[in-house]
């Protein structure tokens, strides 16, 4: 159980410090600031070791994986930066290569930490909490593990979703030349999104699939004068189904993930 628990949170490190530590700016920077690109790969490195450090121990090989997931997270970014350089697009697919490389690596890593369990200062600080706080007995390691992959699910569902749903939609802004975008519509938009996926991934994981319906239906009324416009109708529709089914698979993968035996 420990393994699955650090995997989950080397998930979520990695979640944690690409979409919440780096905003569109330094994303943006890093592209053609060495500095930059090192800032973020050390906020990698630091927020692996905030997150891991019940399990950091001098005698496991938890440090070498944190530094070489760290290196490696590095080296995938400057291959991006290069890759989206030479083919001047959007980024969209090296975005997703990219995320699916990092995941990919982080799996990798359990032959190397099946065996690392709790340090002695976590499991004393385990032990006085229990005997102190009752309430603590409930927090098995299942509990810990269900609740840190369902928080990493959302978290990525509310960031690394919408720079998803954003670079599919800019794919197709030709949709919307006659109708420029104005920077508080496209705030709004990406609210609703973010909401509308919130919602999606809440109703997958209480696998109560018939309410989803009601979702997209409210967001279509509300959409319904505009809809009658072909071109608007095929941006909204592109934009929506990309969100929808990106917050569904992520529900899905939770699922499967909390399933593990």
């Amino acid at each position: 159980m420990d393994a699955k628990v650090i995997l989950v949170l080397l998930i979520l490190s990695h979640i944690v410090a690409d979409f919440i530590w780096q905003d569109d700016a330094m994303a943006e920077k890093k592209k053609t600031c060495t500095k930059t690109m090192f800032r973020h790969s050390l906020n990698y490195l630091i927020t692996n070791i905030v997150l891991l450090s019940p399990y950091l121990d001098i005698n496991n090989n938890l440090w070498w994986v944190i530094l070489l997931l760290s290196l490696a997270h590095w080296t995938l970014d400057m291959c991006k930066v290069e890759f989206d350089k030479r083919k001047k697009d959007n980024g969209l697919e090296s975005f997703l290569f990219d995320q699916v490389a990092h995941f990919i690596l982080i799996g990798s890593c359990y032959p190397f930490i099946k065996d690392i369990e709790i340090n002695p200062f976590a499991h004393s600080l385990s032990s006085f909490l229990v005997h102190h706080y009752p309430l603590f007995v409930y927090l098995t390691s299942q509990k810990i593990f269900v609740g840190i992959a369902i928080l990493a699910g959302y978290i990525f569902n509310f960031k690394g979703a919408t720079v998803i749903t954003k670079k599919v939609l800019d794919k197709y802004l030709h949709l919307k030349k006659d109708e420029p975008i104005k920077e508080n519509e496209k705030n709004a938009g990406e609210a609703i999104g973010i909401l509308e996926r919130i919602l999606i991934l809440t109703l997958v994981l209480q696998q109560n699939y018939a309410a989803i319906g009601l979702v997209i239906a409210g967001k279509t009324i509300a959409r319904y004068k505009k809809l009658e416009e072909k071109n608007f109708a095929e941006y909204f529709l592109i934009g929506t189904f990309t969100s929808i089914i990106i917050a569904f698979l992520i529900g899905v993968f939770i699922q499967a993930v909390i399933l593990l035996q």
